[in-house]
């Protein structure tokens, strides 16, 4: 997650879709004074956590927003094509193709819910400006699946990094930016 924040160009208004507790959103912040990021979670109990970590690393200026996905154009607080970038680390895993968590939200923030993968680039092609970047981290072994569903949404795949445990090692994650119709 941390890498996507170092990953991703610079920008003046930024979503994180998929906030959680506002890890990369704050690593962004910190690595970009002047920019301006939401925070956007449908959890209530992620937003607080998100809301307390930017007070505690003196970032009053975050806002963490509770919304989802799935009713991004009836939500007021979500405006279309008004981001430059959308930080996005969505769940990685379909149902049914993991070990499942007894945590609830560890268990949402694993596995994709009712809108899944193709819900959160619909929500990221809503709100992002033409041209503007999305930047993504997810799993290696569905890279294949993101590529087709981000130009599924007019998100053309511009960069793409792998990540290695170690230089022997498979890739695990990837990184991706793709440019709203780019």
């Amino acid at each position: 997650s941390l890498l996507l924040a170092c990953f991703a160009p610079p920008a003046a208004e930024v979503m994180d879709l998929g906030s959680g507790c506002g890890v990369i959103g704050l690593a962004y912040l910190l690595l970009n004074k002047d920019a301006h990021v939401v925070g956007v979670d449908r959890s209530e109990q992620m937003i607080s956590c998100a809301r307390a970590n930017a007070e505690l690393l003196g970032l009053p200026d975050y806002l963490a927003v509770q919304a989802d996905v799935s009713d991004f154009h009836e939500n007021p607080r979500i405006p279309p094509e008004r981001h430059d970038l959308v930080l996005m680390n969505p769940p990685y895993r379909g149902p049914g193709s993991g070990r499942l968590s007894a945590d609830p939200l560890r268990r949402s923030a694993r596995f994709e819910g009712p809108a899944g993968l193709e819900g959160f680039l619909e929500g990221a092609a809503y709100t992002l400006k033409n041209r503007a970047s999305l930047c993504v981290v997810y799993l290696a072994e569905r890279l294949a699946a993101l590529l087709v569903s981000l130009r599924g949404h007019r998100l053309e795949p511009k960069r793409l990094r792998m990540i290695h445990g170690h230089a022997a090692a498979p890739a695990k994650v990837v990184l991706v930016e793709a440019r709203k119709n780019g």
